[in-house]
């Protein structure tokens, strides 16, 4: 059986900058104790602010609900990050209830693709 890749994305849609910190991150995920399919890339050309997006959706499979979304932006010199509380089902990207003012906004939409 294929093992399944942390933080999975086309490498059409990432510079080599984005893709080592992508790859990085995705290192350090395999000791987390959540599914790997929770996490998401969303490449620049994807999100409103331009920026690379990643983010880790924390759910409860048995009451079919999102906990919590936590997230970074990086724009190829700098991480920032958030924690996001949701009150959705995981299979809906869940969006910041309230965003920090000095996090631009971003776009939810599960990107398909292969490493």
């Amino acid at each position: 059986m294929d093992e399944i890749p942390w933080f999975e994305y086309d490498e059409n849609d990432l510079d080599t900058t984005q893709r080592a910190f992508v790859d990085v991150l995705a290192e350090h995920a395999n000791s987390w104790q959540v599914d790997p399919l929770d996490t998401v890339v969303l490449p620049s050309a994807h999100t409103v602010n331009g920026q690379l997006v990643v983010y880790l959706d924390i759910g409860e499979p048995q009451r079919n609900q999102g906990v919590l979304t936590v997230g970074a932006h990086f724009d190829g010199s700098l991480v920032r990050g958030a924690n996001y509380i949701t009150r959705t089902s995981p299979s809906k990207r869940p969006r910041a209830s309230k965003p920090q003012a000095s996090l631009p906004s971003w776009r939810t939409e599960r990107q398909s693709g292969s490493r």
